[in-house]
């Protein structure tokens, strides 16, 4: 059977992928940007203190001069799980795309490049 004329779909289209941590081998950009939860709740913005109330701020600044909004993220593993909520809640409260280091990650970043400390605070 042949049919000619199109055929109209309705309903709301799905896209079902897997998800898989990132995997890279060098960054195009030259300048990553990340913050990182240390204890006791210091933030660093890609290795410089900043307090709480100016996470935003900063981090605001820090995407204005930069192309690609994407930010790493990593908490030490004494961080309390509401204040690394509040970061990756900042994070795309700024339309930024967060890409969360979870220590396992971290673990297969070390192992296949002990070099890549550009993310470690």
């Amino acid at each position: 059977m042949i049919i000619k004329e199109p055929r109209h779909y309705q309903g709301l289209q799905i896209e079902l992928r897997s998800r898989d941590s990132m995997i890279w081998q060098k960054s195009p950009w030259p300048e990553t940007l990340s913050v990182y939860l240390g204890p006791g709740a210091k933030y660093y913005i890609n290795g410089d203190l900043v307090p709480r109330a100016a996470l935003r701020a900063n981090l605001q600044q820090e995407l204005n001069r930069r192309m690609v909004w994407t930010v790493y993220f990593e908490a030490d593993g004494d961080a309390l799980n509401m204040n690394a909520i509040y970061a990756m809640d900042t994070i795309q409260g700024l339309g930024a795309k967060l890409v969360w280091i979870t220590p396992k990650v971290r673990q297969e970043i070390d192992r296949k490049n002990p070099s890549a400390q550009w993310l470690s605070n």
